[in-house]
C-alpha cells in the first residue's frame, strides 16, 4: 500500500511513517497524505474511504427523502439557526414535531444550517441559494394547525359562517334551561381542543369565538339533516367515537341514550368534536 513516490499510504489508508500503513476505519475518511480525518458526530462512511463526500448521515434517505439543491422555501420560517453537524442537524429536526426541513451549508459535513417550520403550504415556494435543503418526509411531518399558527405568530382567522351548523348544548332537553346553559354553535370542521372561549378549527385553519363549548360537559345536539357530528372521549381526536347523524333534535336525544364501550353513556364525555357532511 505504500506509494514508491513518495512512501506515503495510498488514498483509502493512513499512516505510512516508518512504513506501515493502515486501512481508514468507518466514521473516517483517508485522502492519501497519511492521514485520516473524522467524518463528525454521528457520521459513518465505509472502511477505506478516501473524502469527505464518502461521508455519510444514517438514515438520512428516509428521514429526509427530498433534498433541494441550491434551493430553499422563501415563505417558511428559520429558526434554531446555528453551525454544528450534519448528522446532528438532522437528528435534531427529526425529533422536533415542528420541523418541516432544514438548511445547511453544501459540501460540508459540519456548517450552518437552520430548521425550518411552516404551514405545509409553505414549502411550495422556493428561491434559489447557497444552501440546500433537505424536506422531512411527508409521513413524519405534522399536520397544519391553528396551534401551530399561534406557536409561528401568525394571525388566526374568525372562521367564517358557511353551511347550516350544529348547536351543541350543555343540557338535555336545552329548551327548557334557557339562560343558564352554554350553548356552541359549530360550522364544519375539526375540533381538537374545545374551550368556552375559544374553538380551533384545524380543518378550516381559523377560530370559533366565544364558542362556548366545554369538553367534558355536552348532554346534547341539534344536528341539520345533511351533517354528522363525531364526538371523542380525548382532546385531538383521541379515545373512544362515535358519529351521530343529522337530522337529531336535541330535545329528544339526549347523550345519555348512547353508550361508550357499552358501559357508560356519552352524557359529559366528549372532549373533542367534529362536524362534517354526511
Amino acid at each position: 500500500q505504500i506509494s514508491a513516490r513518495s512512501c506515503m499510504c495510498a488514498p483509502g489508508a493512513y499512516g505510512g511513517y516508518g512504513g506501515h500503513c493502515y486501512t481508514c476505519q468507518s466514521r473516517y475518511y483517508c485522502p492519501g497524505d497519511g492521514r485520516r480525518f473524522y467524518c463528525h458526530h454521528r457520521a459513518l462512511s465505509p472502511r477505506g474511504s478516501t473524502s469527505q463526500s464518502q461521508c455519510y448521515c444514517p438514515n438520512m434517505n428516509s428521514q429526509f427523502p427530498t433534498v433541494r439543491k441550491s434551493m430553499e422555501p422563501s415563505s417558511c420560517q428559520k429558526y434554531h439557526c446555528r453551525t454544528m453537524s450534519k448528522c446532528d442537524m438532522q437528528n435534531w429536526c427529526n425529533s422536533d414535531k415542528y420541523c418541516r426541513g432544514f438548511t445547511f451549508q453544501q459540501g460540508v459535513m459540519r456548517g450552518f444550517g437552520c430548521k425550518v417550520r411552516g404551514l405545509k403550504s409553505c414549502l411550495g415556494s422556493r428561491k434559489t441559494s447557497n444552501v440546500d435543503f433537505y424536506e422531512k418526509s411527508a409521513s413524519a411531518q405534522m399536520q397544519d394547525s391553528v396551534a401551530m399558527m399561534r406557536r409561528m405568530g401568525l394571525s388566526v382567522p374568525e372562521c367564517p359562517k358557511v353551511g347550516q351548523p350544529a348547536v351543541l348544548f350543555q343540557h338535555c332537553w336545552p329548551r327548557a334551561f334557557r339562560g343558564w346553559q352554554w350553548k356552541s354553535v359549530l360550522y364544519q370542521g375539526n375540533y381538537p381542543y374545545p374551550h368556552s372561549s375559544t374553538c380551533d378549527n384545524d380543518e378550516k385553519l381559523c377560530k370559533v369565538s366565544h364558542c362556548g363549548l366545554r369538553g367534558g360537559d355536552l348532554s346534547s345536539m341539534d344536528i341539520p339533516s345533511n351533517m354528522k357530528v363525531e364526538l371523542y372521549s380525548a382532546v385531538n381526536f383521541g379515545g373512544s367515537k362515535i358519529t351521530l347523524y343529522g337530522p337529531m333534535n336535541a330535545d329528544h336525544n339526549c347523550l345519555t341514550k348512547f353508550r361508550i364501550n357499552g358501559w357508560h353513556s356519552w352524557n359529559d364525555r366528549a372532549r373533542s368534536v367534529k362536524v362534517l357532511p354526511k
